[in-house]
């Protein structure tokens, strides 16, 4: 290349007595093998060796990973390559969702070709919570597919374009592999330097029709379980002290009868956490589609159960969950909905007035707030 000035794909001659005992030295008797020598690299970005050596280990073993499983060995240095994979398949955490082998359809009209293409989704682990996952390395610009020729990795985290796929924090914790032959070069859009991929639309209307409901479904999946995990971060602690320091003024529903020990639902309090007072915030999960909080009351206590899978709980909740000013006036607002609500049970007439008031409130909210 250096001679001819020009990318030069293949050369056959011979190897140079320099190179053949640098080979030796390297891989001894092997029988054949790969060395590469990197030299006179201008341009070059990381301050020291070991910095870009790490930094190309991890590419090797991300790029190279399915060979490194069939047994192929790579070296940087002294050091062996380890699997470096996106999908933490060797983590034996994550969640498989499907591994399935599709047919897909390429070519001009009357030239039309099949190809058997391998597709595997994968959920990664939740640590936790969003921050945790973001430690984890867990953020929008690895989400999606990484593309494999002939086994090795040419394209990470690609959207390919396909409708049921976005960079949204929804998707964060998504990754999938597609396997495809170098037949499907045009197809996929893959260029002689092979690192990128661009699906003809008739490749994404394929894929669209064949994985999009399993994406669609995965999100939601996603979604809800995100909504699990981080409504355990909002603390409720501080809005139950502003409604009791008020309850004296407050107007509410007079105290019931306490309900027997074994009829009770367990409560949901905080380590070290008093008695209940005039309120009690929990967390339940009633579906998307349920009601934004349900309440019951059990003595002098207003207990009052979120829906962390409304769209309201995720938008309005969760994202202020750092701002307790804004937690504590929307539980504020939701209390006083609460007491008037039961106040209103003592009258069958009008709780049944209430009931449909309450679903078209969750609705409204669902709709502006999705």
């Amino acid at each position: 290349m250096i001679e001819a000035n020009q990318f030069i794909r293949e050369y056959f001659g011979p190897a140079r007595e320099a190179e053949k005992k640098i080979f030796a030295e390297t891989l001894g008797d092997a029988p054949s093998g790969t060395l590469i020598q990197i030299s006179k690299s201008d341009d070059f970005k990381r301050k020291y060796t070991k910095a870009f050596e790490k930094e190309l280990t991890q590419h090797l073993g991300q790029v190279y990973r399915m060979f490194i499983r069939s047994g192929r060995e790579f070296f940087v240095g002294e050091q062996r390559v380890p699997i470096n994979d996106p999908l933490w398949l060797e983590d034996g955490k994550n969640e498989p969702y499907s591994d399935e082998t599709y047919d897909l359809e390429f070519g001009l009209e009357g030239e039309k070709q099949t190809e058997s293409v391998r597709i595997r989704l994968v959920m990664l682990p939740d640590h936790g919570n969003t921050q945790l996952n973001k430690k984890h390395g867990y953020n929008i610009q690895k989400l999606g597919f990484y593309v494999l020729r002939n086994n090795r990795e040419i394209a990470a985290a690609q959207l390919l374009g396909l409708n049921s796929l976005s960079r949204h924090p929804d998707f964060i914790r998504f990754r999938g592999e597609i396997f495809i032959s170098g037949r499907m070069d045009e197809a996929m859009g893959i260029e002689f330097t092979k690192r990128d991929v661009k699906p003809t639309q008739s490749i994404r209307d394929q894929l669209d029709t064949l994985i999009g409901g399993d994406l669609i479904s995965i999100r939601k999946q996603l979604k809800k379980r995100a909504a699990v995990t981080e409504s355990h971060d909002v603390g409720y602690v501080a809005a139950e002290r502003l409604i009791d320091s008020k309850s004296a003024l407050l107007i509410k529903p007079p105290p019931q009868p306490e309900p027997k020990p074994e009829a009770q639902k367990p409560e949901v309090k905080e380590s070290g956490k008093p008695a209940p007072g005039s309120v009690q915030f929990i967390v339940g999960h009633f579906e998307r589609e349920g009601p934004i909080y349900t309440t019951e009351q059990r003595g002098r206590t207003i207990y009052i159960e979120w829906n962390a899978n409304h769209p309201f709980y995720q938008k309005v909740i969760l994202a202020n969950r750092e701002n307790q000013d804004v937690i504590n006036a929307v539980d504020a607002m939701v209390y006083s909905m609460a007491a008037a609500e039961l106040r209103l049970f003592a009258d069958e007439s009008a709780q049944e007035l209430f009931e449909p008031w309450k679903t078209d409130l969750s609705s409204n909210l669902r709709i502006l707030f999705s």
